[in-house]
């Protein structure tokens, strides 16, 4: 069984000194790595108080920019060739269900059946 290395690319709208096209540039060269998967997360909006998030301290605050994921995971599709792509989150109940399921099926059919939700 060969191993299978993943990376999830939480927070990355706060690495690459806030430039977003860089995280393309990153899962480029994952790929050319070796590594199997990029993941990135989702979220629509965000309440201004996340100190009341009953779960424990939220992981980031209001201003967190949340980049939309079908643009971000086509963006890496066009310049990779066989790493999976993924949402390990996805608000699907917040996006109209006949889009998601048009976006999401062309991107799949355009990377090649690379995507996959979660």
């Amino acid at each position: 069984m060969a191993v299978r290395v993943a990376i999830g690319l939480f927070g990355y709208q706060n690495f690459f000194g806030g430039d977003l096209s860089k995280a393309v540039d990153f899962a480029r060269i994952a790929e050319g790595e070796g590594l199997h998967l990029v993941s990135i997360t989702d979220h629509v909006v965000m309440g201004k108080r996340t100190d009341r998030y009953p779960y424990g301290p939220f992981p980031v605050g209001p201003e967190w920019p949340w980049p939309e994921p079908m643009v971000v995971l086509s963006a890496i599709a066009a310049v990779t060739e066989r790493i999976r792509l993924s949402m390990s989150v996805l608000i699907a109940p917040l996006r109209s269900a006949v889009l998601l399921a048009k976006q999401a099926a062309t991107l799949d059919v355009m990377s090649g059946g690379r995507l996959d939700l979660g």
